[in-house]
């Protein structure tokens, strides 16, 4: 069985802030019986910094920097498994 799962995450401030550190566990890990095919990361507003690794436990981590930051981000991504 296959899945296409989309979501769109924002955040919302009060009031503009000044940077903004963010990491986020989205991508699904690989094991028997699940694959993930594909995944797509969107960060707006672009941003200074998008490192990609992964976790003690194999988990795949995004982390992003945003300078400066808005009083907003959103991030849509899309997984395929």
């Amino acid at each position: 069985m296959n899945y296409r799962i989309t979501h769109t995450t924002r955040y919302i401030y009060n009031e503009p802030v000044t940077i903004g550190h963010n990491r986020i566990h989205l991508k699904p890990m690989n094991f028997p019986g699940q694959r993930c095919h594909r995944f797509e990361l969107t960060v707006r507003p672009e941003p200074t910094t998008l490192q990609e690794f992964e976790d003690f436990f194999g988990n795949t981590v995004h982390y992003f920097k945003i300078l400066p930051m808005a009083s907003c981000a959103c991030l849509p991504w899309m997984i395929s498994v």
